[in-house]
Protein backbone atom coordinates (compact mmCIF):
# COMPACT_ATOMS: atom_id res chain seq x y z
CA UNK A 1 0.00 0.00 0.00
CA UNK A 2 1.28 3.98 -0.39
CA UNK A 3 2.17 5.35 2.88
CA UNK A 4 0.80 8.53 3.05
CA UNK A 5 2.44 11.93 2.32
CA UNK A 6 2.86 15.09 5.24
CA UNK A 7 0.98 17.61 3.36
CA UNK A 8 2.75 20.14 4.88
CA UNK A 9 5.35 18.71 2.24
CA UNK A 10 2.95 18.91 -0.24
CA UNK A 11 3.62 15.64 -1.50
CA UNK A 12 0.41 14.11 -2.74
CA UNK A 13 -0.64 10.32 -2.31
CA UNK A 14 -3.23 10.87 -4.78
CA UNK A 15 -0.28 10.96 -7.55
CA UNK A 16 3.00 10.16 -5.47
CA UNK A 17 4.33 7.05 -6.67
CA UNK A 18 5.93 5.07 -3.71
CA UNK A 19 9.65 5.31 -5.35
CA UNK A 20 9.86 0.98 -4.44
CA UNK A 21 6.24 0.98 -5.72
CA UNK A 22 4.26 -0.52 -8.79
CA UNK A 23 2.02 1.48 -10.37
CA UNK A 24 -1.39 1.71 -9.58
CA UNK A 25 -3.06 1.56 -12.67
CA UNK A 26 -3.87 -2.08 -14.74
CA UNK A 27 -1.37 -2.65 -17.37
CA UNK A 28 -3.70 -2.21 -20.31
CA UNK A 29 -4.76 1.06 -19.42
CA UNK A 30 -1.49 2.25 -19.24
CA UNK A 31 -0.47 0.79 -22.18
CA UNK A 32 -3.32 2.69 -24.15
CA UNK A 33 -2.79 6.13 -22.41
CA UNK A 34 1.05 5.50 -23.70
CA UNK A 35 -0.35 5.14 -27.23
CA UNK A 36 -2.91 7.90 -27.37
CA UNK A 37 0.26 10.32 -26.30
CA UNK A 38 2.83 8.38 -28.84
CA UNK A 39 0.22 8.80 -31.69
CA UNK A 40 -0.55 12.58 -30.42
CA UNK A 41 3.21 13.48 -30.92
CA UNK A 42 3.52 10.95 -34.39
CA UNK A 43 0.69 13.60 -35.50
CA UNK A 44 2.34 16.39 -34.40
CA UNK A 45 5.56 15.20 -35.59
CA UNK A 46 4.37 15.00 -39.20
CA UNK A 47 3.06 18.79 -39.18
CA UNK A 48 6.35 19.85 -38.32
CA UNK A 49 7.82 17.89 -41.14
CA UNK A 50 5.03 19.40 -43.29
CA UNK A 51 6.27 22.97 -42.65
CA UNK A 52 9.78 23.20 -42.82
CA UNK A 53 11.34 23.48 -46.53
CA UNK A 54 14.55 21.27 -47.10
CA UNK A 55 17.58 22.12 -46.11
CA UNK A 56 16.33 24.75 -43.06
CA UNK A 57 17.58 23.17 -40.38
CA UNK A 58 20.92 23.52 -39.16
CA UNK A 59 23.85 21.74 -41.20
CA UNK A 60 21.00 19.56 -42.90
CA UNK A 61 22.67 19.90 -46.55
CA UNK A 62 25.96 18.08 -44.97
CA UNK A 63 24.82 15.62 -42.97
CA UNK A 64 22.22 14.45 -46.26
CA UNK A 65 25.52 14.92 -48.06
CA UNK A 66 26.83 11.83 -45.49
CA UNK A 67 23.67 9.92 -45.82
CA UNK A 68 23.68 9.97 -49.68
CA UNK A 69 27.54 9.51 -50.18
CA UNK A 70 27.04 6.44 -47.90
CA UNK A 71 23.83 5.30 -49.58
CA UNK A 72 25.42 5.44 -52.94
CA UNK A 73 28.32 4.41 -52.58
CA UNK A 74 28.34 1.62 -49.52
CA UNK A 75 31.46 3.62 -48.10
CA UNK A 76 31.59 5.65 -44.68
CA UNK A 77 33.07 9.38 -45.89
CA UNK A 78 36.79 10.11 -45.33
CA UNK A 79 37.30 14.13 -44.26
CA UNK A 80 39.93 15.56 -45.41
CA UNK A 81 40.58 18.77 -43.87
CA UNK A 82 42.77 20.00 -46.83
CA UNK A 83 39.89 19.81 -49.69
CA UNK A 84 36.76 21.84 -49.80
CA UNK A 85 33.46 20.99 -47.63
CA UNK A 86 29.98 21.05 -48.24
CA UNK A 87 30.58 20.74 -52.45
CA UNK A 88 27.26 18.76 -52.68
CA UNK A 89 26.40 16.55 -55.23
CA UNK A 90 24.55 18.10 -58.59
CA UNK A 91 21.00 17.40 -57.46
CA UNK A 92 21.76 19.31 -54.10
CA UNK A 93 23.11 22.06 -55.36
CA UNK A 94 20.18 22.24 -57.93
CA UNK A 95 17.79 22.15 -55.40
CA UNK A 96 19.68 24.82 -53.02
CA UNK A 97 20.14 27.28 -56.15
CA UNK A 98 17.02 26.95 -57.62
CA UNK A 99 14.80 26.89 -54.64
CA UNK A 100 16.99 29.70 -53.06
CA UNK A 101 16.68 27.55 -50.26
CA UNK A 102 20.26 27.88 -49.62
CA UNK A 103 19.69 32.09 -49.36
CA UNK A 104 16.58 31.95 -47.84
CA UNK A 105 17.80 31.26 -43.60
CA UNK A 106 19.65 34.89 -44.31
CA UNK A 107 17.23 36.55 -46.28
CA UNK A 108 13.88 36.04 -44.92
CA UNK A 109 12.41 38.39 -48.28
CA UNK A 110 13.24 35.16 -50.26
CA UNK A 111 10.49 32.40 -50.31
CA UNK A 112 10.78 28.84 -51.77
CA UNK A 113 9.22 28.61 -55.43
CA UNK A 114 6.46 26.76 -54.67
CA UNK A 115 3.73 26.61 -57.59
CA UNK A 116 2.13 23.44 -58.75
CA UNK A 117 4.74 21.57 -58.22
CA UNK A 118 7.70 21.54 -55.56
CA UNK A 119 10.25 23.76 -57.29
CA UNK A 120 8.48 25.52 -59.87
CA UNK A 121 9.97 25.31 -63.57
CA UNK A 122 13.39 23.94 -62.16
CA UNK A 123 11.76 20.74 -61.59
CA UNK A 124 11.62 18.96 -64.98
CA UNK A 125 15.44 19.15 -64.93
CA UNK A 126 15.79 17.86 -61.58
CA UNK A 127 13.54 14.95 -63.23
CA UNK A 128 16.08 14.39 -65.52
CA UNK A 129 19.06 13.57 -63.88
CA UNK A 130 21.00 10.56 -63.29
CA UNK A 131 22.49 8.59 -60.33
CA UNK A 132 25.66 10.46 -61.34
CA UNK A 133 24.26 13.31 -60.51
CA UNK A 134 24.02 11.86 -56.83
CA UNK A 135 27.96 11.31 -56.29
CA UNK A 136 29.86 13.82 -54.47
CA UNK A 137 33.44 13.23 -52.87
CA UNK A 138 31.56 12.94 -49.36
CA UNK A 139 33.57 15.56 -47.68
CA UNK A 140 31.37 17.37 -45.46
CA UNK A 141 31.36 18.95 -42.20
CA UNK A 142 29.26 16.52 -41.61
CA UNK A 143 32.10 13.66 -42.28
CA UNK A 144 34.10 13.48 -39.24
CA UNK A 145 30.83 11.90 -37.38
CA UNK A 146 30.70 8.06 -36.49
CA UNK A 147 28.33 6.35 -38.78
CA UNK A 148 25.80 5.26 -35.99
CA UNK A 149 23.18 7.74 -37.32
CA UNK A 150 23.54 7.44 -40.93
CA UNK A 151 23.47 3.70 -41.62
CA UNK A 152 19.77 3.83 -40.41
CA UNK A 153 19.72 7.01 -42.44
CA UNK A 154 21.29 5.38 -45.59
CA UNK A 155 18.50 2.60 -45.60
CA UNK A 156 15.58 4.95 -45.73
CA UNK A 157 17.20 7.30 -48.54
CA UNK A 158 17.74 3.65 -50.21
CA UNK A 159 14.02 2.43 -49.51
CA UNK A 160 13.34 5.80 -52.23
CA UNK A 161 16.10 5.49 -54.69
CA UNK A 162 14.20 5.38 -57.70
CA UNK A 163 12.28 8.93 -56.44
CA UNK A 164 13.83 12.75 -56.60
CA UNK A 165 15.47 13.61 -54.19
CA UNK A 166 13.02 15.46 -52.41
CA UNK A 167 11.57 11.95 -51.29
CA UNK A 168 14.35 10.92 -50.35
CA UNK A 169 15.54 14.06 -48.20
CA UNK A 170 11.99 13.59 -46.62
CA UNK A 171 12.17 10.00 -45.90
CA UNK A 172 15.35 10.45 -44.20
CA UNK A 173 13.51 13.21 -41.98
CA UNK A 174 10.93 11.37 -41.31
CA UNK A 175 13.52 8.47 -39.63
CA UNK A 176 13.95 11.29 -37.10
CA UNK A 177 10.58 11.12 -36.17
CA UNK A 178 11.04 7.65 -34.45
CA UNK A 179 13.48 8.87 -32.17
CA UNK A 180 11.11 11.87 -30.74
CA UNK A 181 8.66 8.82 -29.81
CA UNK A 182 11.65 6.79 -28.53
CA UNK A 183 12.19 10.01 -26.27
CA UNK A 184 9.16 10.36 -25.15
CA UNK A 185 7.98 6.56 -24.17
CA UNK A 186 11.65 6.86 -21.58
CA UNK A 187 10.12 10.03 -20.33
CA UNK A 188 6.67 8.20 -19.90
CA UNK A 189 8.62 5.26 -18.26
CA UNK A 190 11.01 7.70 -15.87
CA UNK A 191 7.55 9.35 -14.61
CA UNK A 192 5.99 6.57 -13.29
CA UNK A 193 9.35 5.86 -11.17
CA UNK A 194 7.73 9.38 -8.77
CA UNK A 195 3.97 9.25 -9.69
CA UNK A 196 1.41 6.86 -9.83
CA UNK A 197 -0.89 9.41 -12.05
CA UNK A 198 -1.62 8.39 -15.73
CA UNK A 199 -2.40 12.14 -16.17
CA UNK A 200 0.95 12.96 -14.26
CA UNK A 201 3.02 10.51 -16.58
CA UNK A 202 1.15 11.82 -19.62
CA UNK A 203 1.81 15.48 -19.32
CA UNK A 204 5.31 14.53 -18.65
CA UNK A 205 5.57 12.89 -21.53
CA UNK A 206 3.80 15.30 -23.55
CA UNK A 207 6.29 18.27 -22.03
CA UNK A 208 9.04 16.39 -23.30
CA UNK A 209 7.67 15.41 -26.76
CA UNK A 210 6.50 19.07 -27.25
CA UNK A 211 9.53 20.66 -26.86
CA UNK A 212 9.61 22.78 -29.63
CA UNK A 213 13.70 22.62 -30.63
CA UNK A 214 13.20 18.71 -29.71
CA UNK A 215 10.35 18.55 -32.30
CA UNK A 216 12.62 20.35 -35.18
CA UNK A 217 15.36 18.22 -34.76
CA UNK A 218 12.76 15.10 -34.69
CA UNK A 219 12.02 16.40 -38.96
CA UNK A 220 15.59 16.98 -39.78
CA UNK A 221 18.26 15.35 -41.50
CA UNK A 222 20.86 15.35 -38.49
CA UNK A 223 21.93 13.44 -35.60
CA UNK A 224 20.83 15.03 -32.59
CA UNK A 225 17.17 13.55 -32.15
CA UNK A 226 19.06 9.88 -32.60
CA UNK A 227 21.26 11.36 -30.02
CA UNK A 228 18.75 12.96 -27.74
CA UNK A 229 16.75 9.78 -27.83
CA UNK A 230 20.30 7.39 -26.46
CA UNK A 231 20.20 10.07 -23.75
CA UNK A 232 16.93 9.76 -22.75
CA UNK A 233 17.45 5.76 -22.66
CA UNK A 234 20.58 6.46 -20.70
CA UNK A 235 18.31 8.49 -17.88
CA UNK A 236 15.65 5.76 -17.59
CA UNK A 237 18.54 2.55 -17.05
CA UNK A 238 19.87 5.17 -14.66
CA UNK A 239 16.72 5.62 -13.11
CA UNK A 240 16.17 1.90 -13.12
CA UNK A 241 19.57 1.83 -11.49
CA UNK A 242 18.88 4.15 -9.00
CA UNK A 243 15.42 2.37 -7.84
CA UNK A 244 16.31 -1.26 -8.10
CA UNK A 245 19.94 -1.17 -7.81
CA UNK A 246 22.89 -1.89 -10.27
CA UNK A 247 23.00 -5.30 -12.12
CA UNK A 248 24.87 -6.58 -14.71
CA UNK A 249 22.31 -6.90 -17.20
CA UNK A 250 21.05 -3.15 -17.02
CA UNK A 251 25.06 -2.79 -17.37
CA UNK A 252 25.48 -4.57 -20.49
CA UNK A 253 21.70 -2.62 -21.67
CA UNK A 254 23.43 0.66 -20.85
CA UNK A 255 26.59 -0.06 -22.32
CA UNK A 256 24.87 -0.93 -25.92
CA UNK A 257 22.79 2.66 -25.45
CA UNK A 258 26.22 4.06 -24.56
CA UNK A 259 27.95 2.73 -27.14
CA UNK A 260 25.51 3.22 -30.47
CA UNK A 261 25.41 7.22 -28.32
CA UNK A 262 28.85 7.51 -28.97
CA UNK A 263 28.60 5.90 -32.45
CA UNK A 264 26.02 9.03 -33.21
CA UNK A 265 27.67 12.06 -31.93
CA UNK A 266 30.86 12.62 -29.92
CA UNK A 267 28.49 15.02 -27.41
CA UNK A 268 27.33 11.34 -25.38
CA UNK A 269 31.01 11.49 -23.96
CA UNK A 270 29.68 12.96 -20.65
CA UNK A 271 26.53 10.44 -20.22
CA UNK A 272 29.27 8.03 -21.02
CA UNK A 273 31.27 9.08 -17.82
CA UNK A 274 28.33 9.62 -16.07
CA UNK A 275 26.81 6.38 -15.97
CA UNK A 276 29.33 4.73 -14.01
CA UNK A 277 29.49 7.51 -11.59
CA UNK A 278 25.66 7.81 -10.87
CA UNK A 279 25.28 3.49 -10.66
CA UNK A 280 28.66 3.88 -8.02
CA UNK A 281 26.94 6.64 -5.92
CA UNK A 282 23.58 4.55 -6.24
CA UNK A 283 25.38 1.97 -4.70
CA UNK A 284 26.41 3.58 -2.23
CA UNK A 285 23.26 5.54 -1.25
CA UNK A 286 21.47 2.31 -0.79
CA UNK A 287 24.45 0.52 0.83
CA UNK A 288 24.51 -2.33 -1.16
CA UNK A 289 27.88 -4.70 -1.77
CA UNK A 290 30.50 -4.01 -3.77
CA UNK A 291 29.51 -7.38 -6.35
CA UNK A 292 26.35 -6.35 -7.91
CA UNK A 293 28.37 -2.80 -9.14
CA UNK A 294 31.15 -4.63 -10.26
CA UNK A 295 28.67 -6.73 -12.60
CA UNK A 296 27.34 -3.66 -14.03
CA UNK A 297 30.41 -1.95 -14.80
CA UNK A 298 31.92 -4.88 -16.49
CA UNK A 299 29.06 -5.29 -18.69
CA UNK A 300 28.51 -1.79 -19.29
CA UNK A 301 32.43 -1.47 -20.10
CA UNK A 302 32.18 -4.76 -22.01
CA UNK A 303 29.25 -3.59 -24.25
CA UNK A 304 30.16 0.07 -24.77
CA UNK A 305 33.53 -1.29 -25.89
CA UNK A 306 32.42 -3.79 -28.38
CA UNK A 307 29.53 -0.95 -29.85
CA UNK A 308 32.25 1.40 -29.96
CA UNK A 309 35.46 -0.33 -31.06
CA UNK A 310 35.22 -1.01 -34.71
CA UNK A 311 34.65 3.11 -34.75
CA UNK A 312 37.94 3.60 -32.86
CA UNK A 313 39.89 1.18 -35.24
CA UNK A 314 38.29 2.67 -38.07
CA UNK A 315 39.99 5.98 -36.94
CA UNK A 316 43.32 4.89 -36.73
CA UNK A 317 43.82 3.50 -39.78
CA UNK A 318 42.28 6.29 -41.75
CA UNK A 319 42.91 8.90 -39.76
CA UNK A 320 46.21 8.00 -37.09
CA UNK A 321 43.84 9.35 -34.25
CA UNK A 322 40.77 7.59 -32.26
CA UNK A 323 38.85 10.60 -34.05
CA UNK A 324 38.89 12.71 -37.05
CA UNK A 325 40.36 16.22 -36.48
CA UNK A 326 37.74 18.75 -36.97
CA UNK A 327 37.35 21.76 -38.84
CA UNK A 328 38.74 25.42 -38.25
CA UNK A 329 41.41 23.98 -35.23
CA UNK A 330 43.92 27.01 -37.03
CA UNK A 331 44.92 29.42 -33.94
CA UNK A 332 45.79 28.34 -30.93
CA UNK A 333 44.55 31.89 -28.82
CA UNK A 334 45.93 30.15 -25.49
CA UNK A 335 43.17 31.38 -22.97
CA UNK A 336 43.69 30.25 -19.30
CA UNK A 337 40.29 28.95 -17.93
CA UNK A 338 39.42 32.03 -15.67
CA UNK A 339 39.85 34.21 -18.93
CA UNK A 340 37.34 32.02 -20.97
CA UNK A 341 35.35 32.12 -18.13
CA UNK A 342 35.29 35.80 -17.57
CA UNK A 343 34.78 36.44 -21.46
CA UNK A 344 32.05 34.27 -22.59
CA UNK A 345 30.29 32.78 -19.37
CA UNK A 346 30.79 35.96 -16.36
CA UNK A 347 31.12 38.88 -18.57
CA UNK A 348 28.08 38.48 -20.61
CA UNK A 349 25.94 37.65 -17.84
CA UNK A 350 22.37 37.03 -18.27
CA UNK A 351 22.55 37.75 -21.48
CA UNK A 352 24.05 34.88 -22.79
CA UNK A 353 22.74 32.66 -20.44
CA UNK A 354 19.35 33.89 -21.27
CA UNK A 355 19.94 33.17 -25.24
CA UNK A 356 21.74 29.83 -25.00
CA UNK A 357 19.78 27.79 -22.36
CA UNK A 358 16.31 29.58 -22.92
CA UNK A 359 16.04 31.33 -26.20
CA UNK A 360 18.17 28.76 -28.01
CA UNK A 361 17.57 25.72 -25.94
CA UNK A 362 13.60 26.23 -26.20
CA UNK A 363 12.73 27.70 -30.00
CA UNK A 364 15.44 29.09 -32.42
CA UNK A 365 13.88 27.53 -35.68
CA UNK A 366 15.32 27.40 -39.18
CA UNK A 367 18.87 28.24 -39.22
CA UNK A 368 18.63 29.43 -35.73
CA UNK A 369 17.11 32.92 -36.93
CA UNK A 370 13.72 32.42 -36.26
CA UNK A 371 12.34 32.98 -32.95
CA UNK A 372 9.16 33.74 -31.45
CA UNK A 373 7.96 36.80 -28.92
CA UNK A 374 9.63 37.59 -26.53
CA UNK A 375 6.80 36.83 -23.59
CA UNK A 376 7.07 33.00 -24.62
CA UNK A 377 10.51 33.32 -23.22
CA UNK A 378 9.85 34.72 -20.34
CA UNK A 379 7.26 32.49 -19.55
CA UNK A 380 9.76 29.64 -20.34
CA UNK A 381 12.29 31.67 -17.67
CA UNK A 382 9.94 31.20 -15.38
CA UNK A 383 8.54 27.88 -15.93
CA UNK A 384 11.98 27.07 -15.22
CA UNK A 385 12.76 29.12 -12.29
CA UNK A 386 10.20 28.33 -10.33
CA UNK A 387 10.53 24.49 -10.89
CA UNK A 388 14.18 24.65 -9.83
CA UNK A 389 13.21 26.12 -6.70
CA UNK A 390 10.34 23.12 -5.98
CA UNK A 391 13.05 20.84 -6.66
CA UNK A 392 15.87 21.83 -4.35
CA UNK A 393 12.81 22.18 -1.64
CA UNK A 394 11.93 18.76 -2.48
CA UNK A 395 15.33 17.45 -2.67
CA UNK A 396 15.64 19.39 1.10
CA UNK A 397 12.45 17.76 2.56
CA UNK A 398 12.39 15.54 5.00
CA UNK A 399 10.41 13.29 3.05
CA UNK A 400 12.18 10.67 1.60
CA UNK A 401 9.91 9.86 -1.86
CA UNK A 402 11.92 10.53 -5.09
CA UNK A 403 14.57 12.69 -3.65
CA UNK A 404 17.11 10.18 -4.71
CA UNK A 405 15.73 10.27 -8.24
CA UNK A 406 15.06 13.88 -8.57
CA UNK A 407 18.52 14.52 -6.78
CA UNK A 408 20.14 12.50 -9.79
CA UNK A 409 17.94 13.89 -12.70
CA UNK A 410 18.98 17.29 -11.47
CA UNK A 411 22.78 16.39 -10.87
CA UNK A 412 22.70 14.70 -14.54
CA UNK A 413 21.90 17.94 -16.42
CA UNK A 414 23.97 20.23 -14.59
CA UNK A 415 27.15 17.93 -14.80
CA UNK A 416 26.04 17.65 -18.36
CA UNK A 417 25.88 21.16 -18.55
CA UNK A 418 29.22 21.54 -16.85
CA UNK A 419 30.70 19.93 -19.59
CA UNK A 420 29.16 21.74 -22.59
CA UNK A 421 31.53 24.53 -21.31
CA UNK A 422 34.40 23.07 -20.60
CA UNK A 423 34.27 21.49 -24.52
CA UNK A 424 33.61 25.38 -25.52
CA UNK A 425 36.20 25.95 -23.37
CA UNK A 426 38.63 23.70 -25.82
CA UNK A 427 37.61 25.21 -28.85
CA UNK A 428 37.99 28.78 -28.20
CA UNK A 429 41.38 27.72 -26.32
CA UNK A 430 41.92 26.32 -29.96
CA UNK A 431 39.92 28.00 -32.50
CA UNK A 432 38.98 32.00 -30.90
CA UNK A 433 35.25 31.03 -31.56
CA UNK A 434 32.34 30.01 -29.49
CA UNK A 435 30.36 26.68 -30.07
CA UNK A 436 27.90 26.37 -27.84
CA UNK A 437 24.09 26.31 -28.76
CA UNK A 438 21.25 25.86 -26.99
CA UNK A 439 19.96 22.76 -28.46
CA UNK A 440 23.51 21.26 -27.26
CA UNK A 441 21.35 20.41 -23.86
CA UNK A 442 18.76 18.49 -25.64
CA UNK A 443 20.45 14.74 -24.46
CA UNK A 444 19.53 15.55 -21.29
CA UNK A 445 16.00 17.11 -21.91
CA UNK A 446 14.42 14.30 -20.03
CA UNK A 447 16.60 14.68 -16.44
CA UNK A 448 16.69 18.44 -16.89
CA UNK A 449 12.54 18.39 -17.95
CA UNK A 450 12.07 15.77 -14.79
CA UNK A 451 13.63 17.95 -12.37
CA UNK A 452 11.46 21.20 -13.21
CA UNK A 453 8.37 19.50 -13.89
CA UNK A 454 8.96 17.83 -10.54
CA UNK A 455 9.35 21.00 -8.63
CA UNK A 456 6.25 22.87 -10.40
CA UNK A 457 4.04 19.65 -8.59
CA UNK A 458 5.60 20.26 -5.72
CA UNK A 459 5.22 23.98 -5.10
CA UNK A 460 1.50 23.30 -6.60
CA UNK A 461 -1.91 23.68 -3.70
CA UNK A 462 -2.40 20.65 -1.44
CA UNK A 463 -4.75 18.55 -3.87
CA UNK A 464 -3.77 20.35 -6.89
CA UNK A 465 -0.98 18.11 -8.68
CA UNK A 466 -2.72 16.46 -11.51
CA UNK A 467 -4.05 19.89 -12.53
CA UNK A 468 -0.83 21.29 -12.56
CA UNK A 469 0.22 18.42 -14.42
CA UNK A 470 -2.20 19.13 -17.19
CA UNK A 471 -1.29 22.69 -17.26
CA UNK A 472 2.40 22.35 -17.59
CA UNK A 473 1.11 19.58 -20.71
CA UNK A 474 -1.14 22.34 -22.20
CA UNK A 475 1.34 24.87 -21.75
CA UNK A 476 3.80 23.08 -23.63
CA UNK A 477 1.33 22.08 -26.36
CA UNK A 478 0.38 26.22 -26.73
CA UNK A 479 4.19 26.69 -26.91
CA UNK A 480 4.95 24.12 -29.32
CA UNK A 481 1.65 25.46 -31.82
CA UNK A 482 2.95 28.92 -31.41
CA UNK A 483 6.67 28.16 -33.10
CA UNK A 484 4.65 25.88 -35.38
CA UNK A 485 2.52 29.19 -36.73
CA UNK A 486 5.88 30.84 -36.80
CA UNK A 487 7.82 28.72 -38.87
CA UNK A 488 4.31 28.83 -41.48
CA UNK A 489 4.77 32.76 -41.09
CA UNK A 490 8.37 32.73 -41.85
CA UNK A 491 7.94 30.49 -44.75
CA UNK A 492 4.78 30.68 -46.61
CA UNK A 493 3.24 34.07 -45.62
Amino acid sequence: MMKAMDTTHNLKASSLARYEGEPSEHGSRTAWVLFAVLAFLLVKQLAWLAVIPIWQTPDEPAHFQYVQYLAETGRVPVFNPERPPNVSSAEVNHTEVNGSLNHLAFHPENRPLFTTSTLGPAEEALAKMTRADRLSDGNSSAAPYPPGYYYPAAFAYRLFGGDTVLARVFAVRALSILYVLVTAWAAFRVAGMLWSSLLVRASFALLVGLQPMLSMSGVSVNNDAMLVACGSLVALGLAIVWKHGASWRMGMALGIVAGVGMLTKPQMLPLVVIVPVAALAGTVARREGIGRLMGFLAGYAALLTGAYLPWILFCKAVYGAWMPSLLGLTTAPGLSLWEYAWQWLLQPGLSRTHVLWVVQFWGSFGWLDTVVEDPAYRLVTLFMVVGAIGAWRWIKSSQTEGRALLLGAGTVSLAFLAFLYLAEYQVVNRTGIPMLQGRYWLPVLVPTMLTVFAGCLYLAPTGKDRWTAAAIALGALCLNLACWLRLIERYYV
